[in-house]
């Protein structure tokens, strides 16, 4: 048998292990035994095709000529092994569903790429095409009427938040929902998780903001750093002007506003979108100690909304602002805004943008313990977890308790909710206040 089949071979075996076998998503129907997979001289990767009841896949015949890729292999087995997961994911989904998702069957595929080969990387060439959501923000998910190649990162992120399982959920839902949208279908799942389509858009948004050039570390997706940054809309040297767009529904497009430090006072930000439509303004703080700060703007029955953020902007290095339109549907709706600085009273006030603040951990770099410490304007009822930087929660150090105003410290001995001893690495302090604002700290654990 030549080196080349036996290598395809291989990587069609490992595929059905990791999606299969370890995952639990169906598996294709056989014949005679047997799962029929060819090769063929085309200028695509692969194909999958019906075929006998089931289905058969067509693999390029020598994987030369195809663009590079991070494979320690080498590109040509870097290549055939994504194409060989690809191909299968898409066997697996017309077992599931028979293919009734249309284009979005590609999102699907594409993520599996990374899911199963993480170290080949060659779906970064699809989410820095045009039209992707970090090219083209702008543009809805679904523009053209169905998500492709390049929108493989809205299954990654919930991948991230939820496991693969929540994706298994998804597709055993397609099997009896054939005739279903795909995003109503993402939207009864999501809803079993807690979550549903325009929370993951809005929350999205976070993500692809930071990457590329505005990639932090053990934030967001594993490969920020080597994708794309993000497009965005606005570069603004200091507060800016009152600034107008429009937007189209699953679309949001990136402000950032930096050399903010030598300003005084508090950031404010004013916004006011179209009636009635969900627009979910994001912002993300990198502060000047490098941790990172969410929060967003509640908008009212008229679409305004303001926030006025509990951090100086003389603690801030720049401000990052998402606006995401999280309709569903719809034509490009208006909005503006504009960033002022208010004179604030302080974390020790009464004001309402008082709530919280986190604090660096101490010590840090630590083992096996460190403390962390926040403060509180008022009484709240506060959570405090230690997550991946995935964003999968390990601990709960408090889960819902009310909280007086002023500093509190919590001890975290490095261990998870079972008790047992997480693996050096990076962790992060998540703060959250009525489920709204939430503030993200760095921990560093050393054995």
């Amino acid at each position: 048998m030549p080196d080349f089949v036996e290598w395809c071979g291989d990587y069609m075996d490992y595929s059905w292990q990791v999606e299969i076998t370890e995952t639990g998503f169906r598996a294709p129907g056989l014949v005679a035994g047997y799962y029929n997979v060819g090769f063929e001289s085309m200028e695509y990767y692969g194909y999958t095709q019906p075929s006998l009841g089931t289905t058969r896949i067509v693999l390029h015949n020598n994987f030369h000529g195809f663009p590079t890729n991070d494979d320690p292999d080498g590109d040509q087995k870097g290549a055939a092994k994504v194409t060989a997961c690809h191909e299968f994911k898409h066997a697996s989904q017309y077992t599931t569903s028979h293919w009734s998702e249309g284009g979005w069957v590609e999102i699907d595929a594409t993520w599996a790429e990374e899911f199963v080969y993480p170290q080949v990387n060659d779906y970064h060439w699809y989410v820095q095409y045009p039209g992707s959501p970090l090219s083209s923000p702008h543009l809805s998910l679904d523009d053209g009427g169905t998500g492709s190649y390049d929108d493989c990162i809205w299954q990654q992120y919930m991948s991230e938040m939820w496991t693969a399982q929540m994706l298994v959920d998804f597709w055993e839902h397609r099997r009896t929902h054939t005739g279903q949208s795909m995003l109503d279908s993402y939207d009864a799942v999501l809803g079993t998780y807690g979550s549903s389509v325009s929370d993951v858009m809005a929350k999205w948004t976070r993500w692809n903001y930071l990457t590329g050039s505005r990639a932090e570390p053990g934030f967001g997706y594993p490969d920020s750093p080597g994708f794309q940054t993000a497009a965005q809309w606005l570069n603004v040297n200091g507060l800016g002007v009152l600034r107008s767009s429009s937007l189209p529904h699953l679309a949001t497009k990136y402000s950032r506003h930096h050399s903010v430090s030598g300003i005084d006072g508090y950031p404010k930000v004013v916004f006011d979108g179209a009636t009635g439509i969900d627009f979910r303004p994001q912002i993300i703080v990198k502060k000047n100690d490098e941790t990172l700060v969410f929060d967003v703007i509640e908008i009212d029955g008229t679409g305004a909304g303001e926030k006025v953020l509990d951090i100086p902007f003389s603690e801030i290095d720049e401000i990052g602002l998402s606006f995401a339109n999280c309709e569903h549907t719809g034509s490009s709706k208006s909005y503006n805004y504009r960033m002022f600085s208010d004179p604030g009273t302080g974390i020790d006030g009464d004001a309402e943008y008082g709530v919280m603040r986190l604090h660096p951990s101490f010590p840090n770099p630590f083992n096996p313990k460190t403390t962390i410490r926040f403060q509180l304007a008022g009484d709240h009822a506060v959570d405090l977890t230690v997550v991946t930087p995935s964003g999968r929660v390990v601990r709960h150090l408090v889960n819902g308790e009310l909280h007086e105003a002023g500093e509190h410290e919590i001890v975290f001995d490095g261990r998870d909710d079972a008790g047992n001893e997480l693996a050096s690495g990076v962790y992060f302090a998540m703060l959250s206040v009525g489920g709204t604002e939430s503030q993200l700290t760095k921990l560093t654990l050393l054995k």
